[in-house]
């Protein structure tokens, strides 16, 4: 399901990354190259709208990059973290990865966004995503 334009489920604005809200869970599919600071934010631009139309509900965010490409820097890395680390946002955000190289990058991702309030983590398939992110009140080992 589609859902309409505003300002937390509009279209993206990025001609690669697909969004869809879905049982309160912000999907974002990426397609092509886009680097990790401009996923973060167009992440931090939702979550500020999130938290301001939702204070007290945790984001929950599944990111699909097993189309993905990316040349990311361990620097890019850090920035995409300190753009997430500023928001006030909480919540999960699991990274549906296909490749090791993937794997490390969103590990990586989410060893730096620790203390941040939101706990990143990577999974080989979205339905062991969605079953951490629906966890409710579990810590943040794997499910």
């Amino acid at each position: 399901m589609n859902v309409p334009a505003g300002p937390h489920n509009g279209p993206c604005h990025t001609p690669h990354v697909e969004r869809e809200v879905r049982d309160g869970v912000l999907h974002l599919r990426v397609r092509a190259g886009v680097s990790a600071v401009g996923l973060a934010g167009r992440l931090v631009t939702f979550m500020q709208h999130r938290v301001m139309e939702a204070p007290d509900e945790s984001l929950k965010v599944c990111i699909d990059v097993r189309d993905a490409s990316f040349d990311v820097s361990a620097n890019e890395l850090r920035v995409a973290a300190f753009q997430l680390r500023s928001d006030a946002a909480r919540g999960r955000i699991a990274m549906v990865v296909a490749s090791d190289f993937q794997f490390g990058l969103a590990r990586m991702f989410g060893i730096l966004c620790e203390g941040s309030g939101v706990a990143v983590r990577p999974f080989r398939s979205p339905d062991a995503a969605l079953v951490w992110l629906s966890a409710e009140g579990a810590d943040d080992a794997e499910v």
